[in-house]
């Protein structure tokens, strides 16, 4: 690291000045190229005209010239005698021309074979930045630019990498990020772009450069492929055609687009194909069919959304592409770069490449949240396509923010020791707090298997023996996360701000270089670095890490210590461990509001009403681990239409191995009256629960059947565990004989009954008007109109809890919708409820219920409860 009284390296010349030093490199360009070469590579920043060649001697000077003839003539023998005399195969003149280059230039494909076989590099330029393949494209000779992309000079800097603190080799970009206008006069289109956007891309090229790192374009790499079959078939269905005149057919618009294909040179071809293009066609005065109107759009988003990410393994296109264009010229992009394509996600699956952060061979970081969904994730690992020991999965779960969405936006890899981390999104107690999920990839299973569940991020990055650098939020407001490292802790900043806080940090080893961007003003700074694509390479010597994380001994099983799962032989009443569900696409449930009077209508936009529940949730998940309650976390996506899921305690009960004489630890799965609800059980939440425990039982083969018919698990059962007793309010969603066959299915004794509110309408849930703790019980007597039903009620209850009696007022507020758990030390029992119920309870009733708990714990979820008409208790699924 630089010492920090030492002058940083950073640019210094004004803004006038680099504007003129811009303009005048401009205008070389545009000068001195050869006005056959695309647009697009006279925009890259060329190497600076070498004022001596290194290869270029009085001694070689006639040699070379002789190689120069045979290369113009085509005589592969005089060629072979020059070279067996000593000629270095890839000398250059005083342009920078190269033998291939000539080679390539005069179509003597026989010729660049031999000197692809003797050594001669395609990635050299001359000086107009040409490489050889570009003037076989000039020439529109298809064999020879099949001879130079066949050696592959730009997949050769090109290879899946392990780590984001690799040297960047390779920077992929849009043209259309640079050039006025990227369209030839075939389509007639043009495209502006600032001026400021376009300098500040032209400086970070060079600085790339300097680093020795290249960027190439989109549409070279397209350019480079465009001679194929496969992307003159491409092409045909690219262009899209329409026209109003019913009488033209297929036919004729296909002979028309092959009329186009057919009048456009290489150049063209290669442009066109990056880029949306709709014509509308109408019949001319003689009969031919000419384009009346045009629409062009460049297909920039393939490389801003990341619609990709390159793992150890290949690449990954991390959505079915809705457009089918974007997908064929993805695979056409890395087919030509010698990349793999080992998946493809299905719908409606989703994942975004800015989310993905290698940390070396043995750990890949995967944010989740707005961009990527768990399913994907847990997809790809079942693929195993990350070729990494472990898989973090970054959960954002609680802030869902589009200004913080993918987790390239919050977190850095800035040397081998550190990582920069936004300071907003870490800390135990901070509402937007992203956790961690680690999978592990267990040999004995060939699977990834889940071994720490919700940790905080920071901490679980010191736990990997990486330190953290925080940024504050001040900063990133202004400027994001403007960091791009070139690879061994070598970084370019976007502002000095951000410079002071690496350089003044104990754990940061590397060196930093600061730039600042003219297109500040109108987006945060860090755009430029999240544009582009870069590729990265492994260093060439051994025993010297990019990364440096602790030794990790592969564990062999950890699924069940991540649900906490015990072999406790009492029975308890109480659980220290609850499944819950963030409330991602939460809303009103139009199906569950035709028999829960509980629920409330809303005017709040659906992104509000989410945003308010969520934020609720991360207060109600931080105060219930924060006193010792293990929470098993699992997200909703949006795609389920599910709004219910935050109440998962309707669909599944667990019970403990003491629980029966058969000491076999038990699942149950119930069936549900609406189909909204029914989408709540998900396959890969079964899927861990059916590993975990020794037995499985379903009924929800009920849903099914002739007379369908429901039992909505805690949701209307509510069990004394130590008594097996349980009491069920019967209702559309809790059937009497289904209610019997699971009580004689799990040795449970029933206590039925009837419960009404005050407009004597039926409870839909028992959960809603009483609770069963340890010690004490929470109940609406009020609600259960038949005498004989409540003193039996009563009766049993009284035998082993005391009675807290709710009146109907107290139910409505959802006091009856409570739960006993217990914290750490194991005898520490806490009462849950709402903040809306807590204030209905009267002093005395809770008074006396303290007498039989040690703690209240209250939260304030009033937007889950209006709109979803449940509470506390159906937010949290025991696990036992």
């Amino acid at each position: 690291m630089e010492h920090p009284s030492s002058p940083r390296k950073q640019i210094t010349m004004t803004k006038e000045e680099e504007v003129a030093a811009v303009q005048a490199k401009l205008a070389t360009i545009n000068s001195d190229c050869d006005k056959s070469v695309p647009l697009g590579i006279q925009r890259i920043i060329t190497p600076p005209r070498q004022t001596e060649s290194p290869l270029h001697t009085k001694e070689f000077d006639e040699r070379f010239y002789r190689a120069v003839h045979y290369c113009h003539v085509g005589d592969i023998d005089g060629l072979k005698k020059v070279l067996e005399e000593g000629l270095e195969v890839n000398h250059v003149d005083w342009d920078g021309q190269s033998l291939l280059h000539i080679a390539a230039s005069e179509g003597h494909f026989a010729v660049a074979r031999f000197l692809l076989e003797k050594g001669a590099k395609t990635s050299k330029r001359n000086r107009w930045g040409q490489m050889p393949i570009e003037h076989a494209v000039a020439n529109q000779n298809e064999e020879m630019v099949s001879v130079l992309a066949g050696e592959g000079q730009m997949s050769a800097a090109v290879r899946p990498w392990n780590c984001e603190n690799d040297k960047a080799t390779l920077l992929l970009y849009h043209d259309i990020l640079l050039s006025g206008g990227i369209l030839s006069s075939a389509l007639q289109g043009a495209t502006a772009m600032s001026t400021h956007r376009q300098r500040d891309y032209l400086s970070f090229f060079q600085h790339l450069q300097n680093e020795g790192c290249k960027a190439v374009s989109l549409q070279d790499v397209i350019l480079s492929g465009c001679h194929t079959p496969e992307f003159h078939e491409y092409m045909l269905d690219h262009i899209v055609c329409t026209t109003d005149d019913e009488n033209v057919t297929q036919k004729e618009i296909l002979s028309y687009k092959k009329v186009i294909l057919q009048g456009m040179n290489m150049h063209q071809l290669g442009y066109a194909g990056a880029n949306h293009i709709a014509l509308n066609l109408k019949r001319a005065i003689d009969g031919r069919l000419e384009c009346d109107k045009y629409y062009v759009e460049p297909l920039s988003d393939l490389l801003n959304e990341r619609l990709q990410i390159c793992t150890p393994k290949g690449v990954v296109l991390t959505t079915t592409v809705v457009d089918s264009h974007k997908e064929k010229i993805l695979r056409h992009v890395f087919e030509r770069l010698g990349l793999p394509i080992i998946a493809n996600l299905p719908q409606p699956l989703q994942m975004n490449g800015k989310d993905y952060v290698p940390a070396g061979a043995d750990l890949c970081f995967m944010g989740v949240g707005l961009g990527t969904n768990e399913s994907s994730v847990r997809y790809l690992m079942k693929k195993e396509v990350f070729g990494t020991a472990r898989v973090a999965v970054v959960r954002d779960i609680f802030d869902r923010s589009p200004e913080r969405g993918y987790l390239d936006q919050v977190m850095k890899i800035v040397d081998a020791k550190s990582v920069l981390i936004l300071d907003s999104i870490i800390g135990e107690n901070n509402l937007n707090r992203r956790l961690v999920n680690e999978y592990v990839y267990c040999n004995s299973r060939n699977r990834y298997v889940l071994s720490r569940m919700n940790m905080e991020l920071s901490a679980y990055i010191r736990d990997v023996g990486m330190n953290v650098v925080r940024l504050p939020e001040s900063i990133y407001n202004t400027h994001g996360l403007g960091v791009f490292n070139f690879g061994e802790g070598q970084l370019l900043v976007n502002n000095a701000e951000i410079a002071d806080i690496l350089e003044g940090s104990a754990h940061f080893s590397g060196t930093v270089k600061c730039v600042t961007f003219d297109f500040e003003s109108e987006l945060k700074s860090d755009w430029i670095f999240n544009t582009t694509l870069v590729f990265r390479q492994k260093p060439a010597v051994d025993g010297m890490p990019t990364i440096d994380l602790k030794p990790f001994n592969p564990p062999t099983d950890r699924v069940q210590r991540a649900w906490g799962t015990s072999n406790d032989t009492q029975i308890h009443q109480t659980t220290n461990t609850v499944m819950m569900v963030a409330p991602v696409g939460f809303c009103t449930n139009e199906e569950t509001a035709a028999d829960n009077y509980f629920m409330h209508k809303h005017g709040m936009s659906a992104d509000e009403v989410e945003r308010k529940a969520l934020a609720e949730f991360s207060e109600f998940h931080r105060k219930l681990t924060t006193l010792g309650v293990t929470v098993l976390l699992f997200v909703n996506e949006r795609w389920y239409k599910s709004p219910d899921s935050v109440f998962p305690n309707n669909w599944f009960s667990t019970h403990s191995a003491t629980e029966f004489d058969e000491k076999k630890s038990t699942v149950v799965f119930y069936p549900m009256k609406t189909e909204s609800r029914r989408k709540e059980r998900r396959e890969y939440i079964i899927s861990d629960m059916q590993e975990v425990y020794d037995r499985e039982m379903s009924f929800t083969q009920w849903e099914y059947s002739d007379f369908p018919s429901f039992l909505e698990s805690t949701g209307v059962i509510v069990a004394d565990r130590k008594r097996r007793i349980a009491y069920i309010a019967l209702s559309q969603r809790a059937n009497r004989r289904i209610a019997e066959t699971w009580a004689k299915r799990l040795g449970y004794t029933l206590c039925l009954f009837h419960a009404t509110d005050a407009e004597m309408r039926p409870i839909y849930h028992t959960n809603v008007l009483m609770a069963v703790g340890s010690s004490c019980a929470v109940v609406c007597l009020e609600s259960i109109e038949d005498k004989a039903e409540r003193e039996n009620l009563v009766k049993t209850l009284e035998q082993s809890h005391k009675i807290i009696a709710i009146t109907r007022a107290q139910m409505n507020e959802l006091c009856g919708n409570v739960l006993e758990v217990h914290g750490e030390p194991y005898s520490k029992r806490i009462m849950v409820m709402s903040t809306r119920a807590y204030n209905a309870f009267t002093d005395e009733q809770k008074g006396l219920m303290l007498d039989y708990v040690d703690n209240i714990l209250h939260t304030s979820i009033d937007t889950i409860e209006n709109i979803g008409g449940g509470g506390v208790r159906c937010m949290m699924g025991e696990i036992f």
